[in-house]
């Protein structure tokens, strides 16, 4: 291709010189903007899916993906899916043989009972991966947990990934094994590094210890499952046995802060208001931080993580979703159960930001990405020629009179009810249009799982604002760091005036926020929606 004259015509059909348009300096300054637009957009939409930890790093080859796990590269032919790869993976590092003859046992090891579920599920018309049935969300799970833990393993001098493998493989060490795996692999989602303890050496041991690098704190965690009959008659204490595994847990002489994790590994889904069987919880442990003692002392404090995975019982069933209940044990302003201020869950974020990130990864990252990239898997595998609007890319549109016009995308909303994007583009002799775009199913659901990185720009969205501190975090983001003058003087009549002068920028602006959403709630009378 011949260079283009900066007194030639500009090649994009403006009508400018190319110096006056493409070539312009502010041009090639717009261009590294939206590269790093898109480099933003794309992280966090990979981040989204797939965690804080180390991405995924598969490379095509022929049909199929080559997959970097750990040190090594596992080739998995016929990948077209990071799914399929799971599945592959989980084959190999179970051991084929072991599966096949687990398979074929009339009261197979869960896993191979999975596997049989998977088997008969494939035999089915194809279903989407959100539609599979537990058996087979139960074997990604499994395989994604493991995949996690070599992909970030380090303590390569000590064969402990063989030795859990071994636990997993035996039926009776089964679940409480494959517990600790859930909680290795959500650690490692919400970008902690984890060294792994040797419970043959001297000493008490954790199951591992986790360290989050941007604070450096260390914190031992302990991992404690409900294994064998499920005494479902006998009550809740006797059922879930919480205290006791909290008594065990703590009573180890560990050097950090501690996080117990328990899953009580039941069949029951769990109530959406926070009743049942998750009440009776909060209920025992609220009784076991007033009684509870070590060594004839008080008990210790710790991060306290209640987990269940429901799908892992009724293989052929497709209902039951994960359950996390995060709980500070006598560690008062972290999910405290009385009710709190806006404030009182920034600060919580402050003081504890560590198991705040768990937290809100445990409710992101519920189930394996299906993709290698980061891309939405409604998008990477849909049959259609024209790929999804992108901010910052060239379209041609119809302009106020119906002519063919060459036009920057500026902006965009998706109108789910219409299918149907709301274009805000920018033309060559800076007009501004507004242009409707017809898209499609897939679309809408690539947009619907991924709204703030769909269009190529993080763009701001608001989502559905159920209570008040959901308002009061919407606000937040808005006013945190307005100037002080600038509150001030938004608080210029308030009876308070003077106290809000002695605040710092932070203090005020979370002050700011929840008078506001103090005055929503008022006027509107409701404090459940806000829209």
């Amino acid at each position: 291709m011949s260079k283009i004259g900066r007194n030639e015509p500009c090649p994009c059909g403006s009508g400018l010189k190319f110096k006056k348009c493409c070539g312009s300096i502010s041009r090639q300054g717009s261009l590294s903007s939206l590269l790093k637009d898109r480099i933003e957009a794309t992280e966090l939409q990979r981040r989204q899916q797939q965690g804080h930890g180390r991405p995924i790093q598969a490379f095509t080859q022929n049909d199929g993906k080559i997959v970097v796990v750990g040190k090594r590269l596992f080739r998995s032919p016929t990948a077209q899916t990071f799914h399929d790869f799971l599945l592959d993976y989980v084959g190999v590092v179970m051991g084929q043989d072991w599966f096949s003859k687990q398979m074929a046992l009339p009261a197979p090891h869960p896993a191979a009972d999975w596997a049989n579920s998977l088997n008969e599920e494939r035999r089915q018309p194809h279903q989407s991966p959100r539609k599979a049935c537990n058996g087979t969300r139960s074997l990604l799970a499994l395989a994604y947990n493991l995949y996690l833990i070599e992909h970030h393993y380090k303590q390569y001098k000590q064969p402990l990934i063989e030795r859990l493998l071994r636990r997993l493989r035996q039926k009776e060490d089964f679940f409480p094994t494959l517990s600790e795996t859930y909680a290795a692999a959500a650690f490692l989602k919400s970008g902690f590094n984890l060294e792994y303890e040797d419970d043959r050496s001297a000493g008490e041991h954790a199951e591992f210890i986790a360290t989050f690098p941007t604070t450096g704190r260390k914190f031992s965690v302990e991992v404690k499952t409900r294994s064998g009959i499920d005494r479902t008659s006998e009550g809740t204490s006797l059922r879930f046995k919480i205290t006791k595994r909290i008594e065990r847990a703590l009573s180890k002489n560990l050097p950090h802060e501690r996080v117990v994790w328990i899953d009580v590994n039941i069949p029951d889904p769990s109530p959406m208001d926070g009743s049942g069987w998750i009440a009776d919880v909060v209920a025992e442990v609220d009784q076991a931080e007033a009684q509870l003692t070590i060594g004839g002392k008080p008990a210790p404090p710790a991060y306290l993580f209640v987990t269940n995975q429901p799908y892992h019982y009724n293989a052929n069933d497709h209902l039951g979703a994960p359950v996390t209940l995060a709980l500070g044990f006598k560690i008062d302003d972290f999910q405290s159960r009385n009710p709190v201020s806006f404030r009182d869950v920034v600060m919580s974020r402050k003081s504890h930001p560590e198991m705040h990130e768990l937290l809100s990864s445990l409710v992101t990252h519920t189930e394996p990405p299906v993709t290698f990239d980061g891309q939405a898997p409604e998008i990477a595998f849909a049959k259609q020629e024209q790929p999804p609007l992108l901010v910052g890319n060239d379209y041609v549109v119809l302009d106020r009179d119906g002519a063919q016009i060459a036009a920057t995308l500026e902006s965009a909303a998706m109108m789910e009810s219409e299918k149907t994007v709301y274009g805000i583009y920018r033309t060559k002799d800076q007009r501004q249009l507004i242009v409707t775009s017809p898209v499609s199913d897939e679309e809408v659901a690539g947009w619907r799982r991924h709204p703030e990185t769909f269009f190529g720009k993080v763009l701001p969205t608001v989502g559905e604002l159920k209570t008040p501190i959901d308002l009061a975090e919407h606000m937040y983001k808005t006013f945190q760091h307005t100037p002080k003058d600038q509150l001030l003087k938004n608080l210029a009549d308030h009876p308070a005036i003077d106290t809000f002068r002695t605040m710092s920028q932070e203090e005020l602006a979370i002050a700011y926020c929840d008078i506001c959403t103090a005055t929503i709630v008022h006027q509107s009378g409701s404090p459940k929606k806000y829209d």
